[in-house]
């Protein structure tokens, strides 16, 4: 009987340890996830949101390997200073959710990048399936792309019609010897990424390439 009921509070005690750590890992989610509200939220999403993991240089570690728990815990707020491996492959991740009164009304986005040669990015709703898969870069085709953009600014269109919490990877990769850079990382209605901002971006690129 004693045996019975030393089992029996082990159990419950390995059940509350469970419970806490999966609370604790819910609420720090919640606190990292990007909250839209309204079309104007987008501009305030930026890096403060992005966290990465550096691998080395033609790493090919594809998404589901990430995802595993080794490779989560190795994932680190950005920071500036976390990007100056040239040639190295870094993963990023972040989360999103749709909290506007009729999310359906506005549901095509354009996730923004700035230089890289190569960008695989990958979403996953809240029971971890795999819902949406796009690529851009400067070395990746015009019709492997998603949505036109200029040689430098890369960009990816998604839907986020849901209110549930996504969560966004991408694989990101620079084969050109310059550092990886993500200062113009961003988010943007669809609407408002207009033919004349995609104009503005190819008339720089092409003002670059004249040299």
């Amino acid at each position: 009987m004693l045996l019975l009921e030393r089992q029996r509070c082990i159990f419950t005690f390995s059940v509350l340890i469970f419970c806490g750590l999966f609370y604790s890992v819910a609420l720090a989610q919640k606190a990292d996830t990007f909250l839209i509200r309204s079309p104007e939220d987008a501009a305030h999403f930026d890096t403060r949101y992005l966290f990465l993991q550096k691998l080395p240089p033609g790493a090919t570690e594809s998404v589901d390997s990430i995802r595993t728990e080794d490779y989560e815990k190795r994932f680190v707020r950005y920071h500036p200073d976390s990007t100056d491996c040239r040639y190295c492959v870094y993963w990023g991740k972040f989360y999103l959710k749709n909290e506007m009164a009729s999310p359906e009304l506005l549901r095509d986005w354009i996730l923004k990048f700035y230089d890289a040669s190569f960008i695989d990015v990958y979403m996953f709703d809240t029971a971890g399936r795999q819902f949406f898969y796009a690529r851009t870069g400067k070395l990746v085709p015009a019709r492997d792309k998603n949505v036109h953009s200029g040689f430098r600014a890369n960009r990816v269109r998604f839907s986020l019609a849901d209110t549930a919490v996504f969560t966004v990877y991408f694989r990101y990769e620079r084969v050109d010897g310059f550092e990886a850079e993500f200062k113009s990382f961003g988010l943007a209605p669809r609407d408002i990424y207009t033919l004349s901002e995609q104009l503005a971006f190819w008339r720089m690129d092409y003002f670059f390439m004249g040299f």
